[in-house]
């Protein structure tokens, strides 16, 4: 009867774990599509435009064009969003547009 009750007593333990796994992958999804629609516009003729220079990482770019204290990984995925990037891959002389985050 004891290893009946441990099984049990194991089962609800992992269904509790993957119950909190899935809140919290959930309330990150969530925060990071809130965070992005921060973007003010999101119009490409009320952005501003770079071209990408040799050696320029995304994380470059922002600490160029941004305020020291802008969150640096919501501002990359904004501008990943505005221009339709799959990825943080960007190649010399690609046009960026940066959007005004609020």
């Amino acid at each position: 009867m004891k290893s009946l009750q441990g099984k049990r007593l194991r089962k609800g333990r992992c269904l509790l774990v993957l119950l909190a796994f899935f809140l919290l992958i959930n309330f990150t999804i969530g925060n990071l599509t809130a965070n992005a629609d921060n973007i003010k516009n999101i119009e490409a003729k009320d952005c501003k435009m770079v071209v990408v220079q040799h050696g320029d990482t995304l994380w470059d770019i922002v600490n160029e064009n941004y305020p020291d204290d802008c969150n640096i990984r919501q501002t990359i995925h904004a501008i990943k969003k505005i221009n339709a990037l799959e990825s943080a891959v960007i190649y010399p002389g690609q046009s960026l547009y940066l959007p005004e985050l609020s």
